[in-house]
C-alpha cells in the first residue's frame, strides 16, 4: 500500500514474519526503513491524517485484529491507540470525514 503523507511517500506492507514500512521524500529519492509496527499483520486499513499514519485492524494469521496503531514519521515511532474497533476487521476501508479518527 502506498500513501502520501505530507511531503513523503510511505510504503506499507509485509514480508514473511515482519511488517515493512518505508518512506521517501518527494520527489522520490532513496527509501529508508522505518520502525516496525507493533502487531505484525496483513490486510490492514490505512489512512494518513494531520501528518500521522493510522493502521486499522488487519489479520495476524489467526484472527482479525481490532487494534488501531498510529505512526509518527517525525519521531519514527508507533503508538497503540486506547480506542479500538468493536469487532476485529480485515480489508477495512478507512477515511477521515468531518472529524478526527
Amino acid at each position: 500500500m502506498v500513501i502520501q503523507l505530507s511531503t513523503n511517500l510511505i510504503v506499507h506492507g509485509r514480508e514473511s514474519n515482519s511488517q515493512l514500512l518505508f518512506t521517501s521524500p518527494m520527489p522520490l529519492a532513496t527509501f529508508h526503513a522505518c520502525k516496525s509496527i507493533v502487531f505484525i499483520c496483513v490486510y490492514t486499513g490505512v489512512v494518513a491524517y494531520e501528518g500521522l499514519l493510522y493502521v486499522v485492524g488487519g489479520d495476524d494469521g489467526s484472527s482479525n485484529l481490532s487494534s488501531v496503531e498510529c505512526y509518527n514519521p517525525k519521531s519514527d515511532s508507533w503508538t497503540m491507540l486506547a480506542s479500538s474497533l468493536a469487532i476485529g476487521r480485515s480489508y477495512a476501508g478507512v477515511s477521515v470525514i468531518d472529524r478526527p479518527i
